[in-house]
């Protein structure tokens, strides 16, 4: 498959860009896996993160093989791999707008957001891969002092009669559960499929980076759950659709910033964003191959 002239992309764009793809899940779909595993979500997510190792050996292996696809069949793929994207991209998009007028404009207009997001993310994949992840690079600086500010903030909060003995559910909870989290934070990871793995700069060191982008990116999601089960306890924070927004409600509420509740928690939408971009950048590669521009 011929690949699209791209930008090299630097280590630390790819690495940031990778942390904002495995860490997308938790504040839309996070509750989910508390559902299935209850007071036993640390140790699915545990679990999981031990999948999520061997699953991300086994796709830098394939992302770095050429794989030489048939000229018949290159049409076919792209068509199907097309219409997966755009459906995902719709399904984001469509939470993203919920999870905006639920917390930040309850009054405004469904269609209205839902046509400003899909601008937004237009523009942020206005040009390649390499323009997502110079974004994801500049939202990593702002996203890691103020989920720094949430966890210290959240101290306070913090009830130790939450935490309840290990394994209070099965096995097999434990174990769907932590299949959850994989699947959760894989699928989006299947993206860096699409960037080809000699645009990078320092092509040979990109997998150290990658694996301490998930290891970062895992870690981030198990602080948010220690968060919501000390400030919330698991068995509140799945009676709402966004656990951990209570929390952040809590935190600003102790720390004094109600007024600028809008200001001190957007952040959490920053792996949404980038999501968006790398989707909507795939899909127009992929819709390149399937409408090819006539050389003038």
């Amino acid at each position: 498959m011929k690949e699209h002239k791209i930008r090299k992309i630097g280590l630390f764009p790819l690495l940031c860009y990778t942390f904002f793809l495995s860490h997308f899940f938790f504040l839309f779909y996070g509750r989910n896996i508390i559902l299935i595993s209850q007071n036993d979500t640390i140790l699915s997510c545990l679990v999981g993160m031990i999948f999520n190792l061997l699953l991300f050996s086994l796709l830098l292996k394939i992302r770095k093989k050429e794989i030489t696809i048939p000229s018949k069949m290159k049409k076919g793929i792209a068509l199907f791999l097309s219409i997966l994207l755009l459906f995902l991209l719709i399904i984001i998009l469509k939470d993203a707008v919920y999870f905006v007028k639920m917390h930040y404009l309850p009054e405004g207009h469904f269609f209205s957001l839902f046509l400003l997001f899909l601008i937004l993310t237009l523009i942020i994949s206005n040009r390649n891969i390499s323009s997502v992840t110079s974004l994801a690079f500049l939202l990593f600086f702002l996203f890691v002092p103020l989920f720094l500010s949430s966890f210290i903030g959240s101290f306070p909060l913090f009830n130790l009669s939450y935490l309840k003995p290990l394994i209070t559910t099965n096995f097999k909870t434990i174990l769907e559960g932590a299949l959850l989290f994989s699947f959760y934070t894989m699928t989006p990871l299947l993206l860096l499929l699409f960037v080809p793995y000699h645009t990078i700069v320092q092509k040979e060191k990109q997998n150290k980076y990658l694996y301490f982008a998930l290891i970062l990116s895992n870690l981030c999601t198990l602080l948010g759950y220690f968060m919501i089960l000390f400030g919330t306890s698991f068995t509140y924070g799945a009676t709402y659709e966004f656990p951990f927004m209570i929390l952040v409600r809590k935190v600003s509420g102790f720390l004094n910033f109600n007024r600028f509740y809008y200001l001190f928690s957007p952040y959490l939408l920053f792996d949404c964003i980038i999501f968006l971009g790398g989707i909507v950048t795939t899909l127009k590669s992929q819709l390149l191959l399937l409408f090819p521009k006539r050389k003038r």
